[in-house]
């Protein structure tokens, strides 16, 4: 919460900037979930990470995106990465996946929740380029970067509600401490409804929007070049502090009521917003608890996670409401 930094947020990067001479060894890595970019450090023999448009995060996607990540971060040629999908960033978590075992393997299989800290992690920065769709997991990744800049049309969301679960890797830890608004995000991730990358912007998830203008000359303009220019710029300010989201306080220390309406917010929404637990509201009344563990005093972002953790599993595996929604959506 750098204010200086903040401050520049608008209007960062400045649209006339021109890559000098005394930066000109800067490397960007440019990883593509889609496979349909590469490193600009090698631009030969691109590795596919996902063959779905969608981009679904399944366990082999998770362990080829995150060996690809490490192996940037650890190249001391590479100052920055821009993450991004190509025509869809990722629509999360390959739910055809939960609740069956992992395969035996000997190359460890990260969780999203995983993925998400090796990328906030980085001690390098990394950019998400959303485009198309970023949902659930998909959204949690992008949220866990240092800098998310979207393509006009794009939509983000947390849905996981519909099936019956809450968000699982720490979108309702992330998301809350960057909007730093509790009753919008009760609102998105109750709802698990999908809100446009303008109405983001306006919250905070997005730090800048490109404007899709195709031309005649060129009907398809790539985002790409917008999202190098602010890997150059992340790199050149190096900090990367005030860049985590888990850094970020959910509410503002400076107003002494802050706590007790976000509360009262959470206790509106158990009582009247949602449905009772027993007509189809337990993943709600759980993400409501989740979200409140971002913001309790003297929490920290650790113990949110747990929280989060604690009721996501709960539901996934105890939960019959869920095990019916998620039959429903494979039927």
């Amino acid at each position: 919460n750098n204010p200086t930094i903040q401050g520049l947020l608008p209007s960062f990067p400045p649209t006339s900037y021109k890559l000098t001479h005394s930066h000109s060894s800067m490397a960007i890595e440019i990883i593509s979930i889609d496979g349909s970019a590469t490193s600009t450090t090698s631009a030969s023999n691109p590795k596919k990470i996902s063959t779905n448009p969608l981009n679904p995060l399944s366990r082999p996607t998770r362990t080829l995106l995150s060996t690809t990540l490490q192996k940037a971060i650890e190249d001391d040629a590479i100052t920055s990465i821009v993450l991004h999908g190509g025509k869809n960033f990722s629509a999360g978590a390959d739910i055809s996946e939960f609740g069956t075992p992992e395969p035996e393997s000997t190359t460890p299989i990260p969780s999203i929740t995983e993925l998400c800290d090796q990328i906030e992690s980085s001690p390098k920065p990394i950019i998400a380029l959303i485009t198309g769709f970023a949902l659930g997991g998909g959204c949690e990744l992008a949220l866990a970067c240092h800098y998310r800049i979207a393509v006009e049309g794009a939509k983000i969301g947390l849905p996981e509600v519909k099936i019956g679960l809450i968000p699982g890797a720490g979108g309702t830890q992330r998301l809350t401490r960057l909007c730093r608004d509790v009753g919008w995000a009760l609102e998105v991730i109750t709802s698990g409804r999908t809100i446009t990358a303008t109405e983001a912007k306006t919250k905070h998830l997005i730090d800048h929007l490109i404007p899709h203008t195709p031309s005649a000359t060129n009907p398809t303009s790539s985002p790409l070049p917008t999202a190098q220019k602010w890997a150059t710029y992340a790199t050149l300010l190096s900090d990367l502090t005030h860049r985590r989201t888990r850094n970020r306080n959910v509410l503002l220390p400076t107003d002494p009521t802050a706590l007790s309406t976000a509360n009262a917010v959470c206790d509106h929404y158990l009582q009247k917003r949602i449905p009772p637990k027993a007509r189809g509201g337990q993943a709600a009344h759980a993400a409501v608890e989740a979200i409140r563990a971002s913001f309790r005093e003297g929490s920290t972002f650790e113990e949110g996670m747990e929280v989060e953790a604690e009721y996501f599993w709960d539901l996934l595996l105890n939960g019959v409401q869920g095990r019916a929604l998620r039959y429903a959506f494979f039927a």
